[in-house]
């Protein structure tokens, strides 16, 4: 858990640790949860940081129940570089 100041680098920790876990073979794809509020933004600083991942953003949608089970199947299934969730 990371709590510390902005501005202090916990975006690129944060990434550089999920990345790291999946080069070495320990993760298929990081997961990142950040605050509901935040989850578009930390999409947005991967994006910025490592352009060529492709990321899967979450949005509230995706939590509709109606929904849930093709968000799950496209999480498993997708060929996404990591997840973000809030």
């Amino acid at each position: 858990l990371l709590a510390h100041e902005v501005g202090s680098g916990k975006t690129l920790t944060m990434l550089g640790a999920g990345f790291k876990l999946k080069e070495l073979g320990m993760v298929h794809k990081p997961l990142y949860v950040v605050p509901s509020s935040l989850t578009a933004q930390f999409g947005q600083e991967i994006m910025k940081f490592l352009p060529t991942k492709k990321v899967y953003v979450a949005t509230k949608k995706d939590f509709v129940r109606a929904r849930r089970k093709q968000f799950v199947s496209r999480i498993i299934t997708g060929d996404y570089d990591a997840i973000v969730i809030g």
